[in-house]
């Protein structure tokens, strides 16, 4: 192979390998575009008449082929339902007490975590999307309690600075032993963001009403004494116990 000729192969080779990278670059951003109102459209193309609320409802097309978000033994007697969403400061306080639940409990209790992201919280999508990102590599209970934790330390960050933040976080709930790539990758994936549309539309069928909203095997537990007055944390976890304690019961006869 002459000069001119090797020349003019490289040259076909850089150009093809840049095309490959811009159609590469532009498929990242369409999926990170996903706005609020794009994952509501989702939502509505989903008849959700199949799916059971109070059940742990199994991984298909509609759900981004993703299993549900638990912590705990899946198959435990009774189940927490949780909807929530990871910008919210309610759902960041109630998370240690469900996680003692379920310590406490030890295999009897899980619970079954289902986003649902507030119009109000700018970064509630992205966040839900990075979790469940995480999720496909077996870290979403590590990566969730992180989320929760640090809070106040991504509540207000810009895109490209929140970015950053959530793949640290990864590396940290990982412990660096995930793909940091792929986690990167599936964060813009379209699966994970119709995980976030079904949810939403199990949330909205479960008749939520605020997040955090708790139900234990269906039944829903209000932390709301009346229109104004809310029970304590205290209060709320210890009605949360009560009403595992009574599920357990029923099924111990």
């Amino acid at each position: 192979m002459n000069r001119k000729t090797l020349f003019i192969v490289l040259a076909i080779i850089v150009i093809f390998g840049g095309f490959i990278s811009v159609s590469v670059w532009q498929n990242r951003q369409s999926h990170a575009s996903y706005t609020l109102d794009d994952i509501k459209a989702m939502t509505q193309k989903i008849d959700f008449s199949q799916y059971a609320v109070d059940e742990v409802i199994a991984a298909d097309k509609n759900s981004g082929n993703m299993q549900e978000n638990i912590k705990g033994d899946p198959n435990a007697p009774v189940k927490i339902f949780e909807y929530a969403d990871y910008q919210c400061g309610h759902c960041a306080s109630l998370n240690p007490a469900l996680n003692k639940i379920v310590e406490d409990y030890d295999g009897k209790v899980a619970v079954v975590f289902r986003t649902y992201v507030m119009s109000y919280h700018k970064n509630g999508v992205l966040t839900a999307a990075a979790a469940n990102a995480a999720a496909k590599q077996g870290y979403w209970v590590a990566y969730k309690d992180i989320l929760f934790n640090n809070q106040a330390d991504w509540d207000n960050l810009g895109s490209s600075a929140l970015r950053k933040k959530l793949e640290d976080y990864f590396v940290e709930a990982s412990q660096g032993n995930g793909d940091i790539n792929k986690f990167i990758g599936d964060m813009q994936d379209a699966e994970v963001y119709q995980k976030i549309a079904f949810d939403m539309g199990i949330s909205d069928k479960a008749g939520l009403q605020w997040t955090p909203s708790v139900f234990v095997d269906g039944e829903f537990i209000s932390q709301k004494k009346n229109e104004s007055t809310s029970y304590s944390p205290a209060e709320f976890n210890q009605m949360i116990r009560d009403k595992i304690d009574e599920k357990l019961e029923e099924k111990n006869k």
